[in-house]
């Protein structure tokens, strides 16, 4: 097939025509290529945030529905904080009185009788009522360090794991394992 530029006789205006006729087929290509990679571009951009948008639809109700309430937080708190007040008591008592708790009845009443004795109820409670379990008569001046030594733990950390508060006040998460190799207080005759 003739070109444009031969149909027309190969005059000048027929080659700028040709010229211009192909510049804009060549423009109007390029534009389309454009057009096409802005629109792979947005396209692929929104398949990014489609496919965010579809994650965080499945990560929303775990991050809602997982973890600590508050009520739970509080009550986490309360725990630990009651080990705390048994050891300060205990450990009061140990310095003041020169002699260490020999049964729960010895200390909850010292805790009674403490000028702040409202902040620690919550404590004495627990521990009247058999949630919190002492090591009775120990030592607190053993030669190693309190530390090493488990003073205080919730009754169900042996069986489940919980909290323990060890010699030097120290209060931590153990699991039913690490309570059953760790080593309790040693007594004051020991």
């Amino acid at each position: 097939m003739p070109s444009n530029f031969e149909v027309l006789g190969g005059s000048a205006a027929a080659r700028r025509t040709t010229d211009v006729y192909k510049s804009i087929k060549r423009q109007s290509c390029d534009v389309t290529e454009q057009c096409t990679e802005i629109v792979g571009i947005r396209m692929q951009h929104r398949s990014t945030l489609n496919l965010w948008l579809f994650s965080l639809s499945f990560l929303l109700p775990i991050f809602l529905f997982s973890g600590c309430s508050q009520d739970q937080q509080d009550a986490v708190r309360q725990r630990r904080s009651n080990l705390v007040i048994v050891w300060e008591s205990y450990r009061e008592m140990h310095e003041v009185a020169g002699v260490s708790p020999k049964a729960s009845d010895a200390l909850v009443d010292w805790m009674a009788s403490a000028t702040d004795a409202a902040v620690r109820t919550k404590a004495r409670e627990c521990l009247a009522e058999g949630d919190v379990i002492v090591n009775w008569n120990g030592n607190l001046n053993v030669s190693e360090g309190p530390g090493r030594y488990i003073l205080a733990f919730e009754a169900a950390t042996p069986a489940r794991g919980g909290y323990v508060v060890m010699g030097d006040g120290v209060v931590k998460s153990m699991t039913a394992k690490q309570f059953a190799d760790a080593e309790m207080l040693p007594g004051l005759g020991e």
